[in-house]
């Protein structure tokens, strides 16, 4: 089997990471493997990939929105493997059938976030008759955005929960101590609503608390200032972009993440992985692993009241974190991406 896994690049993100692990999970040394990168980004925590035998990494150099070389470049390249199977990832199919290779290649769409913002509508508008007729497959990274997809496009859509390694990170649920170590892990931009994170900490005003902030976006200087701006700056650390984030999910207690939409955030798998309790907005697929009360508390994600109760909460009641957490690492078997790595490759033998 001949299959091309197409991105649109290799810098750290969700879509990026399911990628990677089911290519490094494939295990099949017969199948020739290609992961073709419409731009050439490749953050050092996929550098792996090069090192995998039996895939052939291609980055197209891509360099703007509209480039007619390079879609004739990307058609050549396609053209010239003659895959079996095409998995498709966030904006890449539209410029897969742009340059007339759908009709050509069986290709899978994997929708990673809110269908309505997955594709740009006029990216839609040109691929939903391909969704409608199934000649490209539709696959929801969780059951939410499954349904969502179902309901946008009217047809059918296939469901691959998200996951991820699980080799490391073997430590039980740990007692929680003071001072309790609340982590936010992804993007500065106003979808992550990260202003309202630190709002609701300034709010709760419990002293015996830090608020660690991990990331890198178009809001990154906006947050610095505002961090810097704060009463409560003595309590909250902006790390920006870091690649190793292992030690700040094992030295931290509380997740955050009240972000206004999300698909299935690797951020939260990976809370689950590190046996973290959670404090997160109810959007996307998060309900789907963190439980209200289980292993964290939902909170309204425009509400900085809410959010300071529920801070103060957690900071008075250390012996409930240390439950959550408990709770969390109990779900991680649920997570590993051996058994996503399967069902995509069931799907692009055919064999589903």
């Amino acid at each position: 089997m001949k299959i091309c896994f197409v991105v649109q690049d290799m810098s750290l993100g969700g879509a990026e990471t399911v990628v990677s692990e089911i290519l490094k999970e494939w295990k099949n040394p017969k199948d020739e493997l290609f992961l073709i990168s419409f731009f050439n980004k490749f953050d050092n925590r996929y550098s792996f990939l090069r090192h995998i035998k039996n895939l052939t990494v291609i980055e197209l150099g891509k360099t703007k929105t509209i480039d007619f070389i390079f879609l004739k470049k990307l058609k050549t390249t396609i053209d010239n493997i003659k895959p079996d199977a095409i998995s498709s990832h966030l904006t890449c199919t539209f410029y897969l059938k742009a340059a007339g290779l759908t009709k050509k290649y069986k290709t899978f769409h994997t929708i990673h976030s809110e269908p309505s913002k997955d594709l740009p509508w006029i990216y839609r508008l040109f691929l939903k008759d391909d969704f409608k007729k199934e000649k490209i497959v539709l696959i929801g990274c969780c059951d939410y955005i499954t349904k969502k997809a179902i309901s946008l496009y009217k047809t059918k859509c296939l469901t691959i929960k998200n996951c991820i390694s699980i080799e490391k990170s073997n430590r039980p649920a740990v007692s929680t101590n003071y001072p309790i170590k609340f982590l936010y892990i992804g993007r500065f931009d106003s979808v992550k609503n990260v202003p309202l994170l630190i709002h609701g900490f300034e709010k709760a005003k419990c002293k015996n608390t830090i608020l660690t902030l991990c990331g890198f976006g178009a809001d990154e200087q906006k947050i610095i200032n505002r961090v810097q701006q704060s009463p409560f700056k003595n309590n909250i650390v902006v790390v920006g972009k870091e690649n190793d984030i292992e030690h700040l999910y094992v030295e931290s207690d509380v997740l955050c993440l009240i972000s206004k939409r999300e698909g299935l955030p690797m951020t939260i798998l990976e809370g689950i992985n590190y046996g973290l309790s959670f404090l997160v907005s109810d959007v996307g697929g998060i309900s789907e692993y963190v439980h209200n009360d289980f292993n964290g508390l939902f909170v309204d994600n425009s509400s900085s009241d809410d959010l300071s109760k529920a801070i103060k909460y957690l900071a008075e009641n250390p012996q409930t974190i240390s439950a959550y957490k408990r709770n969390s690492f109990s779900l991680k078997k649920s997570i590993d991406s051996k058994e996503m790595a399967s069902e995509y490759k069931k799907l692009l033998y055919g064999k589903q």
